[in-house]
């Protein structure tokens, strides 16, 4: 049986570049709204995901930490699936300049 990771996400840009790599990958993947219009990202059980409150977090069921923060998300899923990562260096210098520009714009 295939794992599936679980994100936690709330609709605007940093959060959706996650979900279109999800897509592009074709993993498999359970995803939670969070409703930033009632503070749920402050909520507890939240803040045990991550403690600044932020979104988006994954959880990888082949990991002990949540991951958070959309550039470090989008790493971890390039390079377990090898899917969007180039071979070639100077391919993979755009690839990145590329992953980190949508995951901070």
């Amino acid at each position: 049986m295939e794992m599936s990771y679980t994100l936690y996400y709330a609709p605007d840009n940093a959060n959706l570049a996650v979900r279109i790599a999800l897509e592009e990958m074709g993993a498999a993947y359970t995803h939670v709204l969070v409703d930033r219009s009632t503070y749920a990202q402050r909520s507890p059980d939240y803040l045990k995901l991550n403690p600044q409150g932020l979104l988006p977090v994954l959880i990888d069921p082949a990991q002990d930490e949540p991951l958070f923060e959309t550039g470090a998300i989008l790493w971890h899923l390039a390079d377990r699936h090898r899917a969007l990562i180039p071979d070639s260096i100077a391919a993979r210098g755009l690839c990145l300049k590329w992953l980190f520009y949508i995951s901070n714009t």
